[in-house]
């Protein structure tokens, strides 16, 4: 991925913290601007993916070369008309997860702002990555889906290990998944990008493709990030 000052997007910012429908008041602005800068300068953003074919299988699409079967009709139906895809996962770097860690004992509303910021800027990391992707396949003449993570529909949470392990994220980014494949750096995903040789209907973003789904503070409340 090409390198360069991470932009944090203020109003995804916004829509993370419940505030998209109303203006936010002064101190918020400043409080969020402020947050902004310090993510950029804390974040590290570190990426690794790797192409690989697909076979379909009943049951789930087996990844060509390394024996993985990604289990689940759901994850079927998302790489429908591929024959290859590619896997790739992201990271902030630790230090992001120190920082919110040390406000979250001192300053709890910044340390909710700039865990927002986090998650803002891991979300622009894998556009930004998708979209030099998506360049690169089209100039192929090739075509790519949306990103579909584990914990997405039935595809289960239980592939984070084994995707950590076949893109040897740990040596190369130094993100690793937990026993209980929690990701680690905190801000982080694990992705699967479907690649086709033909144009592919438009698949809506929800929260069944969002790599964030299984941290979100929305979810939690029962809410959707778009009702903000």
């Amino acid at each position: 991925m090409n390198e360069g000052r991470l932009f944090i997007d203020p109003d995804e910012v916004l829509r993370y913290l419940g505030l998209r429908s109303a203006p936010p008041d002064e101190g918020t602005r400043a409080l969020i601007g402020e947050c902004r800068e310090e993510m950029a300068s804390l974040a590290r953003p570190r990426t690794v993916y790797r192409e690989l074919d697909v076979r379909f299988e009943e049951g789930g699409v087996r990844l060509g070369g390394s024996g993985l079967l990604l289990p689940g009709e759901d994850i079927r139906r998302h790489l429908d008309g591929c024959a290859a895809c590619i896997l790739l996962a992201a990271t902030l770097g630790g230090g992001v997860d120190r920082a919110v860690a040390a406000l979250q004992v001192r300053q709890m509303a910044k340390a909710l702002v700039l865990d927002c910021c986090a998650t803002a800027a891991i979300e622009e990391v894998c556009d930004k990555l998708q979209r030099e992707l998506e360049e690169t396949l089209q100039a192929e003449g090739r075509y790519a889906t949306t990103r579909y993570s584990p914990g997405y529909g039935d595809l289960p949470i239980t592939c984070q290990r084994e995707l950590t392990a076949l893109l040897d994220t740990s040596r190369k980014i130094g993100l690793c998944a937990t026993r209980e494949n929690i990701l680690t750096p905190r801000k982080s995903v694990t992705a699967i990008i479907g690649i086709s040789k033909r144009p592919l209907p438009a698949r809506r973003r929800s929260c069944e493709s969002c790599g964030l789904r299984q941290s979100c503070n929305y979810r939690r409340g029962g809410r959707h990030c778009g009702d903000s």
